[in-house]
């Protein structure tokens, strides 16, 4: 009953649902994607591996598994735990095992997942994209108009009719409807849809940046200077290689043998014509000269 009083809802509902989805999963994939695996571990899944960095922060090995770290439990020296519970690659049993006894890898310095702000932002990319698509509906409703005769209606009705159809629409001073024959209510919204779709592409180029991925979003009709560019790149890099960094000095530290690396491309902006700085160097000083 509730489901059929209240379907427009249920739809929103559904679309909001699947907007999420989409968005954390293209995301998800082209932050899996720059992390590179050398050396890989025989029969693990390197798909297995990322997920558990991007979404834990941590994985054990042990006895030459990779396995999810599912709690610790003991001492604690130096901020260590002595023990670590260990969940196995089906998820269906979960075991202790000596600090001492396996090798611990990490993400970052807490140790914690790195998908806390990807999902921040897919909710931003969710009601930005919610509100894209109402805006588009609502500029371009129609008016309510009240009239106070069968007459009037169906002049009007006429009138929107040829307009559909690109024809004048002829009356008679007899026929001619006035200010006092009907009510007119404005229900289009002004089109916003251009601005919310300008500001959903920051959020996910931000979101990209924060993860390692650089997108040189330039727009042609403002000129975007190179240290700008520079800083966003240096950003991006250090987003990236905090994740790599740690996990290979875990690794070999301890004496594993895999290592991350960036899978992805930077381009080289001071290379790129339209991003250039203005300021004119010597070399061009001499050839304007010539």
């Amino acid at each position: 009953m509730s489901q059929k009083r209240f379907k427009n809802i249920n739809g929103c509902r559904g679309l909001r649902q699947q907007a999420k989805a989409v968005y954390y999963v293209d995301l998800f994939n082209l932050i899996a994607n720059t992390l590179g695996i050398e050396n890989p571990p025989e029969g693990i899944p390197e798909r297995w591996i990322k997920e558990l960095l991007l979404k834990n922060g941590e994985i054990a090995v042990w006895k030459g598994m990779w396995v999810e770290i599912a709690g610790n439990s003991g001492f604690f020296v130096y901020g260590e735990p002595t023990t670590l519970l260990l969940r196995s690659p089906n998820n269906e049993t979960s075991f202790y095992v000596n600090r001492k006894d396996l090798a611990w890898l990490s993400a970052n310095q807490q140790r914690v997942g790195v998908t806390a702000y990807l999902e921040m932002q897919v909710n931003k990319l969710v009601e930005l994209e919610i509100s894209l698509n109402q805006n588009i509906i609502a500029s371009r409703s129609g008016d309510l108009i009240g009239v106070r005769d069968e007459n009037t209606m169906l002049s009007i009705r006429q009138a929107v009719l040829q307009n559909d159809l690109g024809t004048p629409f002829i009356f008679t001073d007899r026929d001619l409807i006035d200010g006092e024959s009907l009510t007119q209510i404005k229900l289009a919204t002004s089109f916003e849809a251009d601005k919310i779709n300008q500001l959903k592409q920051e959020i996910y180029n931000e979101t990209l940046a924060h993860y390692g991925i650089l997108s040189a979003n330039s727009n042609k009709r403002e000129r975007v200077q190179v240290g700008e560019i520079e800083a966003q790149s240096d950003f991006a890099y250090d987003s990236i290689y905090t994740i790599i960094d740690t996990f290979n000095r875990d690794a070999e530290s301890q004496g594993i043998a895999t290592r991350l690396f960036f899978n992805g491309a930077m381009d080289d902006f001071s290379q790129n014509r339209d991003l250039e700085d203005d300021t004119p160097t010597d070399d061009n000083k001499e050839v304007a000269n010539d």
